[in-house]
This record gives structure tokens, sequence and C-alpha cells, in this order.
């Protein structure tokens, strides 16, 4: 698969975590122009931000596991400040089981960065 096929879904909690997504993908050269990636952020006052990303992770994990999912990357940014790293991966994981999802798998194309 080329570099150039690759698609990036970033799904973050600010503009903050946007922006550390953008720069971390084009500097690691995994993507080559800025429109391979899509973006989607939790919306102001609207809640827990935290939330907003478990709940539209599950929906992105279903993409990811279709066939024509191939060329998506998921790459998810939480801000470990509430629930530090294990307790978003738990709550990710709950969030799967709750929706009957299958758990991410090792070979899932899935990063999820939680800077504490």
């Amino acid at each position: 698969m080329g570099r150039q096929n690759r698609e990036f879904l970033v799904l973050c909690e600010d503009q903050q975590h946007e922006a550390f997504a953008r720069r971390f993908l084009k500097k690691t050269k995994n993507v080559t122009h800025y429109d391979q990636i899509r973006v989607e952020r939790a919306p102001l006052g609207r809640g827990a931000a935290d939330h907003f990303v478990q709940e539209n992770f599950i929906r992105w994990l279903r993409v990811l596991h279709h066939p024509k999912g191939a060329n998506e990357f998921l790459v998810v940014v939480l801000d470990g400040d509430r629930f530090g790293v294990d307790g978003h991966l738990r709550q990710l994981d709950q969030a799967c089981k709750r929706q009957d999802e299958p758990l991410r798998f090792s070979a899932d194309r899935v990063s999820v960065i939680i800077p504490t």
C-alpha cells in the first residue's frame, strides 16, 4: 500500500491535540499531504470531550474492521490528566464491550496517544 493512498482519521478532544497529531504524522513521514488527514474533534461546550472520543472510536473501529477500511488508519488522542493512560485504555475497551464490538487487535491500524 503506497503512502499516498493512506487516509488518517484523527479523533481528538481539542484543537491542541489536533495540531499535535498533524505535526506527528507529517514528521514521521506517514503523511505526504495534509489532505490525507480527516479530523473529528469534540465540539466545544457539549459535554465531556473524552466521552465524544470514546463513542466515535467505536464507529471508526468498525470502519477499520470492514474490508473497505483497508487504507484507513485511526489516531486517537486523549488527555491523560484525568484518567491516566491505563484508565483511558480501559474505557476504550469497555466502550467496545458495550457496543458488542471486538476489542482492538494488535494488527489494527489504531494508535492511541495519551499525553499526561
